[in-house]
């Protein structure tokens, strides 16, 4: 009698333990933006001369990636006679060779950079130009260290400047007058990036992988960036860009249990962005697991192929059409709210001092994090000795948990028993 009833009790914590552990989510939106899946990087294709030889072309193959630097960028070199794309830059650039093309993950393509005298030192340079530029300066850091940026690229409208920049301004004040409510504390709040309307033309290929074209627009823009790079749903510009849809989707970052999220809207494409060792071991760090490691990316995966809008490794389509709370944001429906809109705080409206002052949040903001940026690392363990932490160590607490209950009860059991003999 008593071996059949403490064999019924450790079947019954046995059924319990998968609920006990689906209960809490293993990564929240942040988290899940450093883990690379599924998006091709962005390619860069260099063609040169046919008559080339083998030493040159390794040379010109070198360079270039030594001025891209590691990370979402991968680079080709061949000519004419390759075929392909080769060939296909070639017809574009014509007789300025050596000539390059990038590839974005959506499929976008774009003339990078031509050698009119046939000289490569001005294709490097221009190649340089991909990966960085003053707005991405210490952004790597930042964005490690920090809750998320806020990404605003003026116009040539002076007033709608001016509002845009007050509103990520109210939007960033709101988000951290609640953030320690959020499912994830996150210490330091959004930073806030600038990109006057002159500085447009040297943060080319920045704006162009975010989709914002260089065409001396009117209306400014607005872009989340939060993990390695990753752009948070749709830019925002005219009317879209609201002090309410961008206090949503910031509070979408520290969100737990991302499986609620629309993918497509979630897992959006990276910027090109220098990723090197040093900053991986800073993310290892701060995020107390490895986000590149098999089982991360493992778990990571499982999580973006459940629930609504996901389509398995073509995360891509910001515009779903699965029903859900539609709160108002171009391409983002969020799932089983819970009503958080109830603890929104009002909108922060600027008053006339605020709009004067000459101290703004943003260049707090990038100071602090090109100053990170300048902090020294030390050098990353191989993937193999990182262990993701927390699943472990959550899967580690419900099972002793278990364990201690069964072993109450096989001692209520086994005292009842020796009182009944």
């Amino acid at each position: 009698m008593f071996q059949r009833s403490l064999l019924q009790l450790v079947v019954l914590m046995l059924l319990l333990l998968p609920t006990t552990g689906a209960s809490a989510c293993e990564y929240c939106v942040r988290e899940v933006g450093f883990v690379s899946l599924y998006h091709e990087p962005y390619r860069v294709v260099i063609a040169v001369a046919e008559w080339t030889d083998d030493a040159e072309r390794d040379r010109v193959l070198a360079q270039a990636r030594a001025a891209i630097g590691p990370g979402n960028v991968v680079v080709s070199i061949g000519s004419a006679e390759d075929g392909g794309e080769y060939a296909d830059v070639v017809d574009r650039a014509g007789d300025h060779l050596p000539a390059a093309v990038v590839y974005a993950p959506d499929g976008r393509n774009e003339l990078l950079a031509l050698s009119p005298d046939g000289d490569r030192r001005g294709l490097i340079t221009t190649v340089d130009e991909l990966t960085h530029s003053p707005a991405r300066e210490g952004l790597g850091a930042a964005l490690i260290d920090g809750y998320a940026t806020v990404l605003v690229v003026e116009g040539t409208d002076a007033d709608a400047n001016r509002a845009a920049r007050e509103l990520a301004e109210a939007a960033i004040q709101r988000i951290n007058a609640v953030k320690s409510g959020f499912d994830r504390v996150i210490e330091i709040g959004p930073a806030l990036r600038v990109i006057t309307a002159a500085e447009r033309s040297d943060e080319r290929w920045l704006l162009w992988s975010l989709g914002i074209t260089d065409g001396g627009e009117a209306m400014p823009s607005v872009a989340v960036l939060y993990g390695k790079g990753r752009r948070l749903g749709d830019v925002l510009t005219g009317s879209e860009l609201t002090d309410h849809a961008l206090f949503t989707m910031l509070s979408v970052v520290a969100r737990d249990c991302e499986c609620d999220l629309d993918r497509g809207w979630l897992y959006s494409n990276t910027i090109p962005l220098v990723w090197d060792d040093a900053l991986r071991r800073r993310a290892y760090d701060s995020l107390g697991f490895d986000p590149e490691s098999a089982a991360t990316r493992a778990a990571v995966a499982r999580i973006l192929e459940r629930g609504p809008g996901s389509s398995g490794a073509n995360v891509r389509d910001p515009f779903l059409e699965d029903s859900g709370t539609n709160i108002g944001i171009p391409g983002l429906t969020i799932y089983n709210l819970n009503d958080e809109a109830s603890s929104v705080p009002p909108a922060v409206v600027a008053s006339a001092t605020q709009r004067n002052a000459s101290d703004s949040p943003d260049d707090t903001g990038h100071a602090n994090s090109t100053a990170a940026s300048n902090a020294s690392a030390d050098t990353v363990p191989p993937p193999a000795s990182i262990v993701g932490a927390s699943p472990m160590w959550m899967t580690l607490f419900a099972l002793g948990g278990l364990a201690l209950l069964v072993l109450i009860a096989g001692g209520v059991l086994i005292a009842k028993s020796r009182g009944n003999h």
